[in-house]
């Protein structure tokens, strides 16, 4: 079983995305850092969806950027390499993995 596969299946079908509509509304925010889309976006509902992804995450070597919220300013949760991203647990956003 691939990442994909692990991801969708931690944290549902409904709750992951590699649909590249989805990647490029994480590739970029309000700041002059340049874009650059995750390979995979998804919704943790819980803490311990969050700490399967984490885990999942470090055996793979693959990183993580948290996302809070639709808006920021400095590029922080802008992707820097192929791997996730994600959202809170709760939150109506997607987590970025990237």
């Amino acid at each position: 079983m691939g990442i994909r596969e692990k991801l969708s299946e931690i944290v549902g079908s409904g709750n992951f995305s590699d649909d590249p509509s989805i990647l490029n509304k994480y590739a970029s925010d309000f700041s002059l850092t340049p874009a650059g889309a995750p390979s995979y976006v998804v919704k943790p509902k819980d803490s311990q969806e969050v700490a399967k992804v984490i885990q999942l995450a470090n055996e793979s070597a693959i990183p993580v950027v948290p996302v809070s919220s639709a808006v920021h300013l400095n590029g922080a949760t802008i992707p820097k390499q192929e791997g996730s991203s994600s959202t809170s647990p709760g939150r109506k956003r997607f987590w970025r993995s990237t």
